[in-house]
């Protein structure tokens, strides 16, 4: 199993549509992405704590992906202590709510005191979890990030492994398609 570093809050897996993804990246404008080419994970700090979410299945998954996605970047990995790149993945999940209020009825009713001609609301609230996935690039002699992507989504519980597999692959894709940035 690749090595890993960061909390590992979850993953739900981010199974649904794409246009659903928020992706993102920062980096240092002064970092020289040309010198890049060798990487290594990330020594291992914490192991994957149980969770209904996320599992070593969803580790590997997202470790190949983001193998994957580096080779097509002409990116090769290298044993630790030979790289030039540290790669490591972040994996947060946040309890979120989505209140959505909205005119139900106008006329005659009892919301005015005690009765009376106006509008009434209806509002629900809705329970839901927000994954994000973070992958960060550091200099390998410095220590110090270079480049970090990150994607979020409203995450499903229920998908097979095989929509799993092609969700994080997508998701993965989406936030390297950002590495390297194009610099001014």
């Amino acid at each position: 199993m690749a090595k890993w570093i960061g909390l590992v809050m979850g993953l739900a897996l981010m199974v649904g549509c794409a246009s659903g993804v928020r992706v993102d990246n920062d980096y240092d404008p002064q970092a020289d992405f040309t010198n890049f080419k060798l990487y290594a994970w990330y020594p291992a700090k914490q192991s994957v704590p149980p969770d209904a979410y996320v599992s070593e299945l969803v580790v590997e998954r997202i470790e190949r992906a983001v193998n994957d996605q580096l080779m097509l970047k002409g990116m090769q990995s290298v044993p630790a202590g030979k790289e030039q790149v540290q790669v490591r993945v972040y994996l947060v999940i946040e309890d979120k709510l989505d209140v959505q209020t909205w005119n139900a009825s106008y006329g005659y009713h009892r919301y005015n005191d005690p009765w009376g001609w106006g509008m009434g609301t209806e509002t629900t609230v809705r329970q839901y979890k927000q994954g994000t996935l973070i992958v960060d690039m550091l200099n390998a002699q410095t220590g110090r990030l270079f480049w970090r992507g990150t994607a979020e989504s409203r995450l499903r519980r229920d998908s097979t492994p095989q929509e799993r597999e092609a969700r994080i692959r997508e998701v993965v894709a989406a936030i390297m398609t950002q590495y390297p940035p194009a610099q001014k």
